[in-house]
């Protein structure tokens, strides 16, 4: 089939994938450093599983902070399919979209507009200073982003869900090598503060994560240059 994509659905060890897929569906288990053998040996032989702490660049100790990038991390290190793209055990692609995909391409989730800034909706919802955090580094010259483009970031409605996407090897590592390139500044500098968070802000890194996405999307010229995006439906299977 022409230009079809790999998918990885990014799982815990206890969480069954919830829906099926024209497209080859490959699950990786996060936070795969803190099972046993045997219980690797299991998931791999009832669901022929692969894990994001095999390899020699595994951040699969850090899931508890950056949520499923530790899937997308394995990704970027270790797949080389021609077409390839992230998705969790609850929320998939429109498969039909994804027929016969373009090379220089990113396929990404349709964003949200909101009725406020991105600051004021993190804000609203996280008890750990986020804006503060990635607009001191910015200032420091620390981040990817000027601090006019991160103020400009969180000062937008547009929130672009995720971190998902699917694109040709090389597009799609682009944009996730970007999005490391900006989380890792973050982690470095405040790594024991956010060590220090519990409860639905434990996950900072991945909630951080969609911002900055928001933010490259925003300023897609300057770091994704001639890559082109294109947005489909993304559908959550719940509960």
């Amino acid at each position: 089939m022409p230009n079809s994509p790999t998918l990885y659905a990014v799982k815990m060890a206890n969480t069954p994938l919830r829906y099926e897929s024209q497209w080859p569906v490959r699950l990786i288990v996060a936070h795969a450093s803190s099972l046993s053998i045997e219980e690797k040996e299991t998931l791999r032989d009832a669901q022929q599983c692969i894990f994001d702490d095999e390899g020699p660049s595994s951040i699969s100790a850090l899931n508890p902070w950056w949520g499923e990038l530790t899937g997308v991390h394995w990704m970027v290190n270790n797949c080389d399919d021609e077409w390839l793209g992230n998705c969790q055990y609850r929320r998939s692609w429109n498969d039909i979209e994804l027929y016969n995909m373009e090379p220089n391409l990113l396929y990404l989730c349709h964003p949200c507009v909101f009725g406020y800034s991105l600051a004021a909706q993190f804000q609203g919802g996280h008890r750990f200073p986020g804006v503060e955090m990635t607009m001191a580094l910015a200032n420091a010259g620390k981040l990817p982003f000027t601090a006019e483009e991160m103020a400009a970031t969180w000062g937008s409605s547009v929130f672009q869900g995720g971190p998902m996407a699917v694109a040709d090897n090389a597009s799609y590592k682009r944009l996730m090598t970007v999005l490391f390139d900006c989380l890792w500044p973050v982690w470095n500098a405040y790594e024991d503060d956010i060590r220090q968070l519990n409860g639905y802000d434990k996950r900072a890194m991945a909630f951080l994560a969609e911002r900055l996405l928001s933010g490259i999307v925003q300023h897609r010229k300057k770091f994704l240059g001639d890559i082109g995006i294109q947005h489909i439906v993304q559908r959550f299977h719940g509960p």
